[in-house]
């Protein structure tokens, strides 16, 4: 028997949306890679454009008065139903009419760190060979 190993890396596809060309910046910096495909979104009309491709990880940084509105039209659009989300900062936090808008949307929240780790880690479990038996 005979085994070929893949060494095909899978890219991780990931959406961020933000508010703030500075942060946006930041997070493409500290989460690209060879294994990482970023979509970084500033206006609506970005928005509306990222939503018609499908995306493993979805990224949401901005302020309080948006976060609900971009979460509901991300997880109403087709590639992103699904997807896991993530929002950063602690903008939202002391916020209190927002409390259940995270849990509304199957949002998680996490900081820049946890999130590098995140997609750090991801990466790496799908790059691991595969190993296919040969006929």
């Amino acid at each position: 028997m005979q085994y070929q190993e893949s060494c095909s890396l899978p890219t991780l596809s990931l959406l961020i949306i933000s508010d703030s060309r500075d942060h946006l910046k930041q997070l493409q910096s500290s989460l690209s890679g060879n294994k990482v495909e970023i979509t970084g979104v500033l206006s609506q009309e970005e928005i509306s454009q990222a939503y018609g491709r499908k995306h493993d990880l979805a990224v949401v940084d901005v302020g309080p008065g948006d976060l609900s509105e971009i979460l509901k039209s991300l997880r109403a659009s087709k590639g992103h139903a699904e997807a896991t989300v993530l929002v950063t900062g602690s903008r939202f936090s002391c916020e209190p009419q927002l409390a259940g808008v995270l849990p509304q949307y199957r949002a998680m929240p996490c900081t820049p760190a946890e999130l590098i780790k995140l997609v750090r880690g991801r990466t790496e479990f799908t790059a691991k060979p595969n190993r296919q038996r040969l006929l």
